[in-house]
């Protein structure tokens, strides 16, 4: 007896515990709009673990639910929230969003218990495909420095349609802290979940312990959830390509584990079979490429920095391949790229168009800059946002 009401009564203390000093339920990060083809994926991010839903009002007052129900159950122990909601709804004229999450608090029995709701102030999507003058603004290289980009996303005073992730926002990835501040913080800044964001894999998004879970936290455009894929916006055409890491497969580290050679077989046949034959890029106006590692000295290896001697081959393996397909066929006018920590433009004669390389951090804490990038009357520019205050524009002049 005395063994059952000690159990009751811990049993008891407990529950007013979980009843009463609850810590704080709140947005940590607010809705950004990711494109994931015929839908946007709208994240947010809470303090606890809670549910997802999202609400569409349309401009006659009726409203539409979504949730992140799989197979008939929501998923209400994470932090980092998903819901798919058709473009077209999101889009449509007076149209206006909220996104909300109810408290986890008890998942040991036959059900769930949730607390309280938090919901978002409505937002709007202002989606502006022109037919001409349209912009991105490019985010990338974080790692460590999320104070000092959000003081230089402050900066950028000219209007863009949409944002560029480009890739690298942790060192690597073991909770959901690693996305939140230096990659959803900084997205909703930059968006204020009115606007699209493309979002593309760096290397370093295949570090960590929830690697694994990046590309389903974050889709791209590609109908089989694959990093590499084609997207139109406008009259801009973007062919987006995924390299892996920045060191050979057979580094010692990876324990025989990495097969990035295989991806990029795979995704060089992709490549050649799927977007070589549509020739989809003759019908727009614009045309570049996009990618995390960029393609410049495609012929050597493009780690220099990151050499192993205890390697017996290079990252460079079937860039070579790539760079053909680009130079005599696909001719973009510029490839953007992140990864170098570098705002510039580079070209190299392994290469028939410029390398736009847009920013990142130096120092972490130091210095950072991010770059703009416009289309307008067949002219493209860029201009970089530095954490020193700086503005500067400078022209794109494909080579001929």
């Amino acid at each position: 007896m005395r063994i059952i009401l000690i159990s009751l009564f811990f049993a008891g203390y407990c529950a007013a515990q979980t009843a009463t000093n609850l810590p704080p339920f709140e947005f940590t990060s607010l809705p950004v709009l990711i494109e994931n083809n015929e839908n946007y994926r709208i994240i947010w991010s809470t303090t606890q673990f809670g549910s997802a839903k999202v609400v569409v009002k349309q401009k006659d007052g009726s409203q539409k639910a979504f949730s992140d129900a799989v197979d008939g159950v929501g998923d209400f122990q994470t932090r980092i929230h998903r819901v798919d909601v058709p473009k077209a709804l999101l889009e449509a004229e007076g149209a206006s969003y909220c996104v909300s999450s109810l408290r986890t608090v008890d998942t040991s029995r036959y059900g769930y218990k949730m607390g309280e709701e938090i919901v978002s102030a409505p937002h709007s999507v202002k989606v502006n495909r022109s037919k001409d003058d349209i912009a991105f603004l490019t985010i990338s290289d974080v790692q460590g420095g999320a104070k000092l980009a959000r003081t230089v996303l402050d900066r950028v005073d000219e209007p863009y349609n949409f944002v560029l992730l480009l890739g690298d926002y942790s060192n690597d990835y073991n909770s959901a802290d690693d996305y939140i501040e230096p990659l959803l913080c900084l997205a909703y800044q930059a968006s204020k979940g009115a606007i699209p964001c493309l979002y593309v894999s760096g290397n370093h998004e295949i570090k960590g312990t929830w690697s694994r879970l990046t590309n389903k936290i974050f889709p791209t455009p590609s109908p089989d959830e694959q990093r590499y894929f084609t997207y139109s916006f406008g009259p801009l055409f973007i062919t987006a390509l995924f390299f892996g890491d920045d060191h050979s497969d057979d580094m010692p580290r990876y324990s025989g584990l990495s097969e990035f050679d295989a991806y990029k077989d795979r995704e060089y046949t992709w490549l050649v079979n799927d977007v070589l034959p549509k020739q989809e890029w003759k019908n727009f106006r614009y045309n570049i490429a996009v990618t995390h590692i960029p393609l410049i000295r495609a012929d050597n290896d493009l780690t220099v920095t990151h050499f192993c001697n205890e390697c017996n081959k290079t990252h460079g393996y079937k860039l070579p391949e790539f760079a053909k397909v680009f130079n005599e066929t696909i001719k973009p006018q510029v490839m953007v790229s992140g990864h170098t920590h570098q705002a510039q433009l580079v070209t190299d004669p392994s290469l028939s168009f410029p390398n736009l390389q847009t920013g990142g951090h130096q120092g972490r804490t130091k210095f950072y800059y991010t770059s703009l990038v416009r289309f307008v009357n067949d002219t493209i520019s860029y201009t970089v946002y530095d954490s020193t205050g700086k503005k500067t524009t400078y022209p794109i002049a494909p080579r001929k």
